[in-house]
Parts: C-alpha cells; structure tokens; sequence
C-alpha cells in the first residue's frame, strides 16, 4: 500500500480474513493493523511501498517452512478475537458500561434521543445519528 497516513488509520479487512483462512500476512501498511500482525504473530512487516522487501519476505515464507506454519497456526488461533460477533459483543459491553446501553440510548453529546446506531467493527468506533446533529448539521 501507498505510504501515506491515512492507512495508518485503517485495518484492511483482508487482514483478518487471511488470520481466518489461516494465510501468513505479508503486511506493508503500518498503525493499527501492523500492531495487530505484530501482536498476535500472523505475519512478516514490511515498510509501505518498499517492493524489495516484499519480494525478500515473500521468498522468505517460501523457503522457510518453520516460519510458514508458525505464522499460519498464529493466524488460525488468533482470528476468533477478530470475529465480528465477537467484537460487537465487546462494543455492547462498553455501551452497556457507559450508561449509554441503559434504557434507550441517549447522545453522549446532546443528551436528545438517538434516531439509530451503527457500529464500525475495525477500531470501535460508534458512529451515531442524534437528533440534535440531524437538524444542526443537515443530516
């Protein structure tokens, strides 16, 4: 991927369908999903848009067979976290925690009543839709 900061922010999901398929990752993205390559030992780093490492990584999955089967049972143990039953019923737990799963929901911002909710798996992010922003910033 291209090395800019905006893929810093995200987490491919390709990522966690390989750990699912139980497919090392050569991974040239850095933040938050390099951390999780890095963490859970899915896969080899390599800086963005750097193709020498790419290619040297490659070969290097293909010649060491050790490293290969390490990295694919990692991925297999670890793609169940990632799961996104799993990780709605984490971010339910947090809502529920805040007080904001409590009855019904109200903004944290406005404290007006919340038209819906929707839940963004890679980073638990909540993104909600409120009154308040629905007639004050024209949604």
């Amino acid at each position: 991927m291209r090395k800019t900061k905006l893929f810093t922010t995200v987490i491919p999901s390709k990522l966690f369908e390989c750990m699912g398929m139980g497919i090392p990752v050569l991974h040239g993205v850095m933040g938050e999903s390099a951390d999780i390559v890095e963490k859970e030992g899915v896969g080899v780093l390599f800086e963005p848009e750097n193709s020498d490492k790419l290619c040297e990584n490659l070969w290097k999955l293909k010649d060491d067979t050790t490293l290969y089967k390490r990295l694919k049972a990692n991925c297999l143990n670890s793609a169940p976290k990632y799961e996104r039953k799993v990780l709605v019923g984490r971010m339910l737990k947090l809502i529920e925690e805040s007080g904001l799963g409590s009855g019904f929901p109200y903004c944290g911002y406005c404290t007006g009543k919340l038209i819906n909710q929707s839940l963004i798996f890679g980073g638990f992010d909540l993104i909600v839709n409120c009154e308040w922003l629905r007639v004050n910033d024209g949604l």
